[in-house]
């Protein structure tokens, strides 16, 4: 699909790349594999790809620190907490 060079084959290539981020155990590592994927979504001529390129660089640095934190950390006591205020506040006006 990517010999005919077909927007959609590039669009599912950069998603399927992007999960391979995931993988990484070293800050230094993912900050390069950022970097070559985002300049690789911007020469493509989709604007989504172009989009998609400039909120990764936008956030780069809160995904390396994910990997700096060695996937030790979530945000899920903070979403429960969220929750139980979103929930508070609901059961309070009504």
């Amino acid at each position: 699909m990517l010999a005919y060079n077909l927007k959609s084959a590039w669009a599912y290539w950069l998603k399927e790349g992007f999960q391979l981020f995931w993988e990484y155990e070293l800050p230094a590592w993912a900050a390069k594999f950022l970097d070559a994927l985002s300049k690789r979504a911007m020469r493509l001529r989709i604007d989504s790809a172009k989009k998609f390129a400039r909120a990764v660089r936008a956030r780069r640095e809160l995904l390396v620190n994910y990997v700096r934190a060695k996937k030790r950390f979530s945000s899920g006591v903070i979403e429960c907490r969220y929750n139980k205020a979103e929930v508070t506040l609901r059961k309070a006006h009504g």
